[in-house]
Parts: structure tokens; sequence; C-alpha cells
């Protein structure tokens, strides 16, 4: 079984903790044990960058050096998070300037980072050749009769391997053109940001999907915000993947 450092984030920590709860039960039906990630700090993503540059690369990067002291890779649920970690992992490998200064604060809050924890987004395991091998096992193929998916990574996950386990699965899989476009949720409760996320769901609904399955646990919050006020036909769920996922093991209700 392989082990990983798992880092939740706070959308899914505070507002979809049942995602949370899912992840982990996905995690332990292929194999996958998630390592709780002890004393963990928000990545800063949509904050920090404009306040203080030095700090929202050492903030993301205090996570991988909590990993990379139990020895573990870091799994995480939110593709934002994923990408100020990425930053945060290429700034201290590539600029030593930056990996002075960074270590400098890591250590004035009594932690230290050598560079070899490395960060992944959660999907990538549960879509790895043993996994997938596992979930077809054990899914229910009659759990996704009817349903036609829309898979969702938005513009930070570039797995791009979920519409393939879910196929194999007997799903569904709609071709989704806007799969990696924005949903919007870094411009705000603007009209710029529902515009966004209403285009992705017009697409959906164009191609008669059932679900619109949303892989980054930000993206999903931003979509079931917006799918609130938008004006078209209400026949589209928005879904998280690993709840879908859960619910074809049969490990988990919605």
């Amino acid at each position: 079984m392989n082990t990983y450092a798992y880092y939740a984030g706070c959308t899914l920590s505070s507002i979809f903790p049942h995602y949370d709860t899912a992840n982990r039960l996905v995690a332990e039906n292929v194999d996958c044990q998630l390592a709780p990630l002890e004393a963990w700090n928000c990545c800063g993503a949509l904050s920090l960058p404009t306040a203080n540059h030095l700090l929202s690369l050492a903030l993301p990067l205090r996570n991988l050096a909590l990993a990379e002291e139990k020895g573990l890779e870091l799994l995480v649920a939110c593709g934002t998070c994923l990408a100020a970690l990425r930053r945060s992992y290429n700034a201290y490998l590539t600029r030593r300037t930056w990996q002075s200064a960074i270590s400098e604060v890591l250590a004035r809050a009594g932690r230290s980072y050598t560079g070899k924890a490395k960060v992944h987004h959660i999907v990538e395991m549960f879509t790895a050749p043993l996994a997938i091998a596992r979930f077809r096992r054990q899914s229910r193929k009659t759990f996704f009769r009817g349903m036609r998916l829309a898979v969702y990574y938005g513009c930070q996950v570039r797995d791009g391997s979920l519409e393939s386990l879910l196929f194999m699965a007997g799903a569904t899989v709609l071709p989704f053109d806007q799969k990696n476009r924005c949903c919007g949720s870094h411009a705000g409760a603007t009209g710029r940001n529902l515009q966004a996320a209403f285009d992705l769901f017009k697409e959906a609904l164009a191609r008669q999907a059932s679900h619109l399955v949303a892989v980054c646990s930000l993206c999903y919050l931003t979509l079931t915000e917006a799918w609130n006020r938008f004006p078209g036909p209400n026949s589209l769920q928005v879904s998280y993947f690993s709840e879908i996922l859960a619910e074809a093991l049969g490990v988990m209700v919605s």
C-alpha cells in the first residue's frame, strides 16, 4: 500500500468535510493510505501573492516541509493549492536567492525543507494503474447507468485520466471542450466569475450531461454557488469527483 501525506486544504476542511471523507474512503479502497498532515496551514493562494511575495512562497512550502518530515510525498485536493505549492517548490529549487530567503522564514517557524517531498493532486493517485484495477473490480457497474458525465479539471489540474477511469467503470463520459478553462474563482463573486461558470454549464447542458464532475475543490465551491444563480435549465448536477467514486464503490451515500 502506498502512503502519502494528505492536505485537504481550507475548502474541504471547513465547507465540504463530507467530500474530505469521500477522498479518504476512496483511498482506502484503492490501496492508498492517506496520512493526515498535522498542523497544516492555509496555502494563502488567493491573497498572499499580492500582499507579501516571500511569505506567499514560504507558507505553502511549510506544508511540504511537514510532509518531508514524515518522509512522504504530499497529496492535495484543491487545484489552487496545487498551483501554490508547485510555484513555491519551483522557486525553491531554481532560484538560489529565494531558496535562502524561504529557508530563513521556515527556520523561524522551526521547520526545514530540502526539496525531497513533492506535491501531487489526489486524482493522480486515484487514477494510477493499480488504483484503476482495484476500482474496476470493486465498483458497482450499475451505478453509472443513465449518467452522462462531463469531467471538469479546472485551470490548474492537467491530469486528464479521470475520464478513462470513469469510462472503464461503465460511465458515459462526454467530450468537454472547457475542461481546463478557469471557473472564475479568482475573480471573486463578480459578473466575470458567474459568466465563466455559466459558460461551463451551457456546454455541459448542450451535451446533455447529467453531471458536471469537478476535480478541484475550489472549483466545486465556485460552481455550486454559481449554479444557484444560473438562469437556465436546472437539469444538471454539479458533483465533486470523489463523491462519485465513493458512491460507485458503495462506501458512501450522497
